[in-house]
C-alpha cells in the first residue's frame, strides 16, 4: 500500500489526497473493513468518533 511509503519518505498521508469533500464514508469503510491506515492529526477526532459510533 502506498500509505506507509509516502509517509516515510515525504511525511504525507494518503487520506489527505482523497478528492471528495466528505471523508467520513471513506474512513468508515476503512475502519469497518479493518484496514490499517495512517492519518494526520486533523482527522483524529473524526476517526475516533467513527470507531465509537459507526455510520452504519
Amino acid at each position: 500500500m502506498i500509505d506507509p511509503l509516502i509517509n516515510d519518505f515525504w511525511g504525507l498521508y494518503a487520506v489527505d489526497f482523497h478528492e471528495e469533500d466528505e471523508n467520513e464514508p471513506i474512513f468508515h469503510s476503512l475502519i469497518q473493513n479493518k484496514v490499517t491506515f495512517l492519518f494526520s492529526e486533523k482527522y483524529k477526532k473524526v476517526i475516533e468518533k467513527l470507531k465509537q459510533n459507526p455510520l452504519w
